[in-house]
């Protein structure tokens, strides 16, 4: 069995306005956590992300890196669906549909070049 399957994730939600907009610890195991995973909102609050620790005085390089990039998009994906749960309880409907509003835009429109009339 993979560490990350294990995962327990606690997710701490913070005001609309503020930045990061949640905060995430990941126990492994427990054994270990890992504090202060930030779900934040894009500059332009048209997005939301999830990324790991960072150090602001090394340019936000990631403190903890999950090696296996699938991996790591299926415990993005994870601690997101959990976000959204805890999200819609918390926050009043239309912060939460301000929420869903930039979570969809993340999500990118695959189009097949062969559907494109010409």
């Amino acid at each position: 069995m993979k560490i990350l399957d294990s995962i327990k994730i606690k997710i701490k939600l913070r005001g609309i306005d503020e930045n990061p907009l949640a905060i995430v610890t990941l126990n492994l195991n427990n054994e270990i956590e890992l504090r202060f995973c930030p779900i934040l909102w894009k500059q332009s609050r048209t997005g939301i992300f999830f990324t790991m620790p960072s150090l602001k005085n090394f340019h936000f390089q990631s403190c903890v890196v999950v090696l296996d990039k699938e991996e790591y998009a299926k415990l993005q994906e994870r601690i997101m669906q959990e976000f959204i749960l805890a999200a819609k309880e918390f926050y009043h409907p239309n912060e939460f549909e301000l929420i869903e509003k930039a979570l969809n835009m993340e999500k990118k429109e695959e189009v097949n070049p062969d559907d494109i009339p010409f």
